[in-house]
C-alpha cells in the first residue's frame, strides 16, 4: 500500500494541475471572449460602413437617373426646334424675312443643343476624373448684375 505522505502528494499534484488547467481554462475562454467581442464589433462597423456606402450609391443613382431624364428632355426640346423650322423651311416658300426668323430660331436652339452636350461631355469628365478646373480672370462686379 501507498503511505499516507505519497497519497497526498499525489492528490496535491492532481489537485494543482486540475486548477492550472482550470486557471488556463479561464484565461483562454477570457482570450476567445475578447477576440469575439473584437470580431462582431469589427463587423458592425463594416457593416454600417457597406450601409453608408449603399445609401450613397443608391442616391448617387437617382441623381444619375434624374439627371439622364432632365438630359434627355432638354436635349430633345432643341432639336425638336431644330427639326421643325428645318422643315417649314423646307416646305415652305423662300420668304426671306421668315427664313431669317427661322434660322435665328434653328442658330439659338443648335447653340442650346451645344451647351447641354457640353454639360454632358463636363459631367462624364468629372466622373471619370479627367475634369480640369482652371482659373480664369473675371469680374464679380459684373458677374453679379
Amino acid at each position: 500500500m501507498m503511505d499516507e505522505a505519497r497519497v497526498k502528494r499525489i492528490v496535491n499534484r492532481e489537485r494543482n494541475a486540475r486548477k492550472e488547467a482550470e486557471r488556463l481554462l479561464e484565461e483562454k475562454s477570457s482570450e476567445l471572449y475578447e477576440t469575439n467581442q473584437n470580431l462582431e464589433k469589427l463587423v458592425a462597423e463594416r457593416t454600417e460602413k457597406l450601409s453608408d456606402a449603399l445609401a450613397e450609391a443608391k442616391l448617387a443613382m437617382k441623381i444619375k437617373d434624374d439627371f439622364l431624364s432632365n438630359m434627355s428632355h432638354e436635349i430633345r426640346t432643341p432639336l425638336n426646334a431644330i427639326l421643325g423650322f428645318v422643315e417649314i423651311m423646307m416646305k415652305s416658300p423662300y420668304d426671306g424675312k421668315n427664313f431669317t426668323k427661322y434660322l435665328d430660331i434653328v442658330h439659338v436652339s443648335g447653340e442650346n443643343l451645344l451647351l447641354i452636350i457640353n454639360d454632358i461631355l463636363d459631367l462624364s469628365k468629372l466622373q471619370s476624373g479627367k475634369f480640369t478646373i482652371a482659373p480664369t480672370p473675371s469680374n464679380l462686379k459684373k458677374s453679379l448684375e
